[in-house]
């Protein structure tokens, strides 16, 4: 059981620690919390799995998912008065903990929007109503929010309810400002936070090109393949790997794929994913165990002389590393990234043009990576310190 007492800040919203980017915001800003004095709770759907990433007192059940049982919670509280709601909350584990908690974390990455169909949206808005029901201190931290649709009366009570929401893109300040919210400010990604420390038992040879090669890192998304395009995932698959195989040829590149998102119930995989990617492959290619926690896959893309990604905190973990990096984009939230560094130009668009583009902008990696680089050696330090932004806001509403 989980000690709930008021030394605790509850972290809620994201999904599972096998997916490398909801570890990172989990890691880094319940790290933060330690270094008060307080101790990290996080609610999570899979604590069987997150058990694994995570120290065993950090772990706590979340029923977010589970909507009729959270909505009728919601509807009780809804309908008593407030000495009462406190009350009834006290009985509830589940709700204990937002009651003890001296704050509340929303890490929902960028799952405060409906562009995940409602059932996502609604999971998504249990925590965020609970706080505003039980009158809890809440921060909403470093996402990429919106579009809403016809749960947006509903967003915006819960995000006005925050005392600050921090966003990492100026799309998402833009939209949520455009909405009449006031609460909000610019960060950036908690992922800018992340030290990289190499694997355990490192060995450069079993990560390198070739001699007289280079070393390109590919972050896959399974979910792109079978989500976010029309066309036969086994047909996107092959002409995906037509383009990389021809860049090789003619670049002398070999390829490391580094798989970023597993999921409990093992569907959609990207390490799955990236082992059918290798096989398709002719060029060289070495794929990265999934089993590898965040910095170690951050240093492995370091090594890299670019990287191409569908993955955000893939972009992320290379950027910051200083490596010239091309992103497919299927949300806003890659869009708002690569703005924020101004390299909009390296963003490859999910249309009928995909993969012609794709290959271009790959091409043009080669001739342009030294003034790339540059551009990111210039302006990541501002985003780290945005990023810091985010923990000195945990700071500030702790106290």
């Amino acid at each position: 059981m989980v000690d709930t007492e008021k030394s605790s800040v509850l972290i809620v919203g994201t999904y599972s620690g096998l997916n490398k980017g909801d570890r990172i915001m989990q890691l880094v800003s319940g790290h933060a919390v330690e270094s008060l004095n307080l101790d990290p709770i996080i609610s999570c759907p899979f604590p069987e799995v997150d058990k694994n990433f995570y120290p065993a007192s950090w772990i706590s059940k979340s029923r977010r998912r589970n909507l009729p049982v959270s909505y009728v919670l919601i509807m009780i509280l809804c309908l008593l008065p407030k000495i009462l709601r406190e009350r009834f909350a006290n009985f509830i584990p589940e709700l204990s903990l937002f009651m003890n908690a001296r704050l509340v974390l929303d890490t929902s990455g960028d799952m405060l929007t409906e562009d995940y169909g409602p059932h996502v949206a609604l999971s998504h808005l249990v925590p965020l109503l609970i706080c505003k029901l039980l009158d809890k201190e809440l921060i909403v931290l470093a996402q990429s929010i919106g579009p809403f649709k016809r749960l947006g009366k509903l967003f915006d009570l819960v995000l006005s309810h925050a005392k600050v929401v921090t966003v990492r893109d100026d799309i998402s300040y833009e939209y949520l400002a455009s909405r009449g919210l006031k609460n909000i400010q610019k960060t950036a990604d908690l992922g800018f936070l992340l030290a990289a420390k190499p694997p355990t038992d490192f060995k450069e040879n079993d990560y390198a090109a070739r001699e007289g090669r280079r070393l390109i890192g590919i972050c896959p998304s399974a979910l792109f393949f079978e989500k976010f395009r029309s066309e036969d995932a086994a047909l996107l698959t092959t002409q995906f790997c037509d383009v990389l195989d021809r860049v090789a040829e003619k670049n002398k590149v070999d390829y490391l794929l580094i798989p970023h998102v597993s999921t409990p119930s093992g569907k959609m995989d990207d390490d799955i994913f990236a082992a059918e990617l290798e096989k398709l492959l002719a060029t060289k290619t070495t794929v990265v165990s999934a089993a590898l926690d965040p910095a170690e896959t951050k240093f492995l893309i370091s090594k890299s002389f670019a990287m191409v990604t569908f993955r955000m905190h893939g972009a992320i973990a290379a950027l910051d590393s200083f490596v010239p990096t091309l992103a497919v984009s299927y949300s806003h939230k890659t869009d708002g990234l690569f703005e924020k560094l101004n390299i909009s130009q390296w963003v490859v668009q999910n249309d009928s043009h995909l993969f012609e583009q794709l290959e271009q902008k790959m091409e043009a990696l080669f001739i342009e990576h030294e003034a790339f680089r540059s551009t990111l050696l210039a302006n990541i330090p501002n985003v780290r310190a945005q990023a810091q932004l985010n923990i000195q806001a945990i700071e500030a509403y702790s106290k």
